[in-house]
């Protein structure tokens, strides 16, 4: 197994368990314990698993968040019903701010048929789903980018 490929592994493991040993990721993935103690500092330095005393747990304070093209898969079906649920709430009329996110996007893909409407964004594939929307003005705000957040 690759050394990147263990470390993904490793960490699906200690988000399943919530905490593991070095001993028994050891035994889980055949290699020794200093080639965990190894793979646990990397992972540790890039925010994803809190080093402890003999182990590691998952950092309650950083981003466990999955890149977006793998959140666009998950729970497909219901954030395509709440996006559809949510549009349906909006009036010819109205302006609203739409934040970034799988779900959102899915509010967007709804609002395409609406009249005179006016929606602000941090998110670009928000923006995506409305620029051709005839009657929607699409104002996107100036932030900061994370390309792995583009679809």
């Amino acid at each position: 197994m690759l050394p990147a490929e263990r470390k993904m592994k490793i960490l699906e493991y200690v988000r399943k368990h919530k905490t593991a040993t070095v001993s028994s990721l050891a035994d889980e993935f055949n290699v020794h314990e200093a080639t965990v103690r190894r793979d646990l500092s990397e992972i540790e330095k890039e925010g994803f698993l809190k080093r402890t005393h003999g182990g590691v747990v998952i950092d309650q304070w950083t981003n466990e968040e999955r890149p977006f093209h793998e959140r666009t898969t998950q729970n497909y079906e219901e954030k395509m019903r709440i996006g559809k649920k949510a549009a349906s709430f909006v009036e010819d009329g109205d302006t609203l701010i739409i934040d970034s996110g799988t779900t959102t996007q899915h509010i967007a893909k709804n609002l395409v048929n609406h009249k005179n409407i006016t929606v602000v964004t941090n998110d670009m594939n928000v923006a995506a789903e409305l620029r051709y929307a005839s009657d929607v003005t699409v104002i996107v705000t100036g932030g900061e980018l994370y390309p792995e957040a583009i679809c």
